[in-house]
């Protein structure tokens, strides 16, 4: 029997009387009412209505579930900037790649935020986005594939027309399929662009940026372009038109296999920073820019000869005041080069490694442009290198070469190449040359001076013996 059914009752709860009542009478217990006084029946325990108390169960609705007054949650963190943000499957699009993406879009008016949750997205034909004045479109593992065939470009701008904010993010263009090989993107903005973690599956005619404004300012990251160009079509890379006025920073980008540039940013009249990123067996350059420019940590690699590529130049300076820093440049085999840093320009190259192993390539080489070269025209910038190690077993020609430039200047500078009949610093026509704390170690002359003046201050040279099976006709230096 229950212990409360057994004592003598107080005025605790009414509802222990009841229960204990009810229990009485089925089990034939005395129950007294103390006072004579009953309280009224209450309800039995039971469950909860969930309509009256929440729920405690972690995976259970919570109050605002069923408030339709309850802000929902953004389906991006950047939702909030733009004017519309649409989950592009919520909207009832196919993250299956059998229904045109725009297919199912709602009107997005001019400023809008689309994000593509993982799946895989027909983009049929090309898209102009010349009706946006701002776009987002951000994925999360989302693939973007064009029809069958198709070599236009996917997304674009109508000739002179542009936005003034545009951001792509997070998305793969898969160009796998046969024939297929568009350019994924003709980007243009007045004062933000932004291109981040975008990579292209297969060959393709490669990308273009643009920041129109001289305020505005792009940012290229971690772009992936590493199947190369599509065949026949002499693709760039990456190209940055004369159009570009604002300033331009590609962070990280991986760029491969296209015959005609890898980086192309030259053209650009605006300021290009180049920070980090691996250029490899590219035609033409692998990076090109013209000053005001800085590339940094850049890797370049040439170890392949691709049929039909030109000049496989590794960092191709182009005029204006460049810095090159904290590279590591290989030339190891490849059609023909110019060499690893090279072109027209004025600035410093440090902490920098190059090796070249190809033969009659030069680690460095700078002289004006043709119209100035054949009249004899100087350049009355120098250029000064610092930290610079040169190594490798390329054979003849010279590993540095100075062509018509004034008060050039190199400090611990390290060359060692073992191939036949190769030279150090060679200069032409150029006068004021200092070379300072530096070892050059070669086959052929360390240091030749035609038509020119070269200080030295603490310079160790080395007439090698050449490599194994090669043959050498080189002359020490005699001032050496």
């Amino acid at each position: 029997m229950s212990r409360e059914c057994s004592r003598e009752p107080t005025r605790r709860t009414f509802l222990q009387t009841v229960l204990c009542s009810a229990s009485a009478a089925l089990a034939g217990c005395s129950f007294d009412g103390g006072e004579g006084e009953r309280g009224p029946t209450p309800r039995a325990e039971s469950t909860p209505d969930p309509a009256e108390t929440p729920s405690q169960d972690p995976g259970g609705p919570t109050p605002t579930e069923s408030d339709p007054t309850a802000t929902p949650e953004p389906v991006h963190p950047m939702a909030e900037e733009y004017d519309r943000a649409i989950d592009v499957v919520e909207e009832g699009v196919d993250p299956t790649g059998e229904i045109p993406i725009r297919d199912r879009l709602p009107d997005l008016g001019t400023d809008a935020l689309l994000f593509l949750p993982e799946g895989r997205y027909l983009v049929d034909g090309g898209w102009d986005l010349s009706t946006f004045d701002r776009l987002a479109l951000i994925g999360d593992g989302a693939t973007l594939v064009p029809r069958d065939g198709y070599r236009g470009t996917m997304f674009y701008f109508a000739e002179d027309r542009e936005t003034r904010s545009v951001h792509i993010e997070g998305v793969t263009f898969d160009f796998s399929a046969d024939e297929t090989g568009p350019r994924p993107m003709n980007l243009r903005a007045t004062d933000e662009l932004f291109v981040g973690d975008v990579a292209v599956k297969g060959s393709t005619r490669g990308v273009r940026f643009d920041v129109t404004d001289p305020d505005g300012r792009g940012e290229i990251n971690r772009l992936r372009l590493t199947d190369g160009g599509l065949p026949g079509l002499n693709a760039v890379g990456c190209l940055v038109s004369p159009k570009n006025q604002g300033e331009l920073v590609f962070e990280d980008c991986r760029i491969a296999g296209f015959p005609n540039n890898g980086l192309y940013a030259s053209p650009s009249n605006g300021p290009v920073t180049v920070d980090g990123g691996q250029f490899t067996n590219n035609g033409i350059a692998n990076v090109r820019v013209s000053g005001p420019s800085t590339v940094d940590g850049v890797t370049v690699t040439c170890d392949r000869a691709p049929e039909g590529f030109l000049n496989m130049r590794g960092i191709w300076l182009r005029g204006g005041r460049c810095t090159v820093e904290n590279c590591e440049i290989e030339l190891r085999t490849l059609t023909y080069s110019d060499g690893a840093v090279v072109g027209v320009w004025h600035g410093d190259l440090r902490n920098t490694d190059i090796r070249v192993d190809a033969d009659e390539v030069p680690a460095i080489s700078v002289k004006p442009g043709d119209d100035a070269g054949r009249s004899h025209s100087k350049v009355d910038q120098g250029i000064t290198c610092t930290d610079v190690t040169i190594d490798g077993s390329a054979a003849k020609a010279s590993t540095v070469l100075v062509t018509d430039y004034e008060s050039c200047s190199f400090e611990n500078i390290s060359i060692h190449q073992s191939g036949a009949n190769r030279d150090g610093l060679y200069l032409i026509r150029s006068d004021g040359a200092v070379v300072r704390d530096s070892v050059i170690g070669v086959t052929g002359q360390p240091i030749r001076a035609e038509d020119s003046s070269v200080e030295r201050i603490n310079v160790e040279t080395t007439t090698l013996a050449p490599k194994s099976g090669s043959d050498s006709d080189s002359t020490p230096d005699a001032s050496s």
